[in-house]
């Protein structure tokens, strides 16, 4: 089905050719069904080059229904901003399906307008670029690309699990992702002249194929494995380190096997296993070294322990400032008695002598 894609692209380009407009953004013609409006659609006019003062849009059918409107009440578009283009918005209250509308013409509030254009499909802008018989004529243009910038953005977030994707298809997707922002960059024509055969523009088919790369993304479990067989948790020291950090490790360790053992694991899941993982070798926590046993000391520790006084000698109650004299003439009497003591003993000794000879 791609491959005949791929080929009516070819042959479309082949026929409308690749060119530049304003010297910037490519451009590419393809052809793309007529279809029938419905609630949800949205119609675009991009009044760049018609510059009219208010846009207008008319809304009937070629294949048998009634008209939704008539001329004369046909409904005014909305100004996007400050944009040149307008919108107007298929509501569930217009029952557009009853009327079966599935061509439009857009004009101004006198008497221009457009020719009769078939409606294409959602999110494409109408630029008139020429006139046929006096009236406004140009092509369909992709205007609306959220739908694939934001497929981008979506893909682009599989960049943090690269290291859990195969190399092949990691490098697929960045191929996709790359040729998805050219799209976006560039500007898709479609061609209205010819509703034979439907084609796919180049917008469809950078949202298939970057939707498929994204599908075929393939997961590689080698670097999780690679971290449950790192040497710091096969030999690591169950002594050195505490239980509750151990039974983390222990606990992420578990998880990480039931991912790898799980068929329905997601890239995230292998991710998140692995991250889990090395969070808790990051947390493993040593013990704390044990301290030298103290001496028994009653419950006290050494700063509450008192220095033990040294005994001093009984002064019946008088301190040692009791036994010192109040002055030093106190002290010169002292020892003046003490000296008349020691000659009186003296004198007295000689005198016991003189008698005994005498006898």
């Amino acid at each position: 089905m791609k491959k005949a894609k791929y080929l009516f692209l070819a042959l479309a380009i082949a026929l409308a050719g690749v060119f530049q407009l304003g010297g910037e953004a490519n451009a590419l013609s393809t052809y793309k069904n007529i279809r029938q409006l419905k609630t949800g659609d949205i119609i675009y006019f991009d009044n760049s080059r018609t510059n009219w003062n208010e846009v207008r849009v008319y809304l009937f059918s070629k294949s048998g229904g009634s008209e939704r409107f008539d001329w004369n009440s046909r409904p005014t578009m909305t100004q996007i901003g400050e944009t040149d283009v307008y919108k107007y918005e298929i509501t569930n209250d217009l029952d557009i399906e009853n009327y079966k509308d599935d061509h439009i013409i857009f004009s101004d509030n006198a008497r221009h307008q457009t020719i009769n254009l078939g409606f294409i499909e959602t999110g494409y802008a109408y630029l008139v670029d020429s006139e046929e018989g006096g009236k406004a004529k140009g092509y369909w243009y992709v205007y609306d690309k959220s739908e694939l910038v934001d497929l981008i953005r979506s893909a682009k977030e599989y960049e943090a699990y690269s290291d859990y994707l195969s190399s092949a298809s990691y490098d697929e997707l960045v191929t996709q992702i790359r040729n998805a922002e050219g799209v976006v960059n560039s500007e898709i024509r479609v061609k209205t002249d010819h509703d034979d055969n439907g084609f796919y523009t180049d917008f469809d088919i950078a949202l298939e194929d970057l939707q498929k790369s994204i599908d075929d993304l393939e997961i590689d479990t080698g670097k999780l494995e690679e971290i449950l067989d790192r040497e710091e948790i096969s030999n690591i020291d169950r002594d050195k380190y505490t239980d509750d950090s151990l039974n983390g490790l222990d606990d992420a360790i578990r998880a990480a096997e039931e991912v790898l053992n799980n068929p329905d694991s997601t890239v995230e899941d292998i991710k998140n296993a692995a991250d889990n993982v090395l969070e808790a070798i990051k947390n493993l926590e040593e013990k704390a070294p044990v301290e030298p046993k103290q001496p028994d000391t009653d419950g006290e520790t050494p700063e509450e322990k008192a220095p033990v006084e040294p005994e001093q000698p009984d002064t019946d109650g008088e301190t040692p400032e009791d036994l010192i004299p109040a002055n030093p003439s106190t002290l010169d009497n002292v020892e003046a008695a003490a000296a008349g003591i020691s000659i009186s003993s003296v004198v007295g000794y000689a005198l016991y002598i003189v008698t005994k000879q005498r006898r």
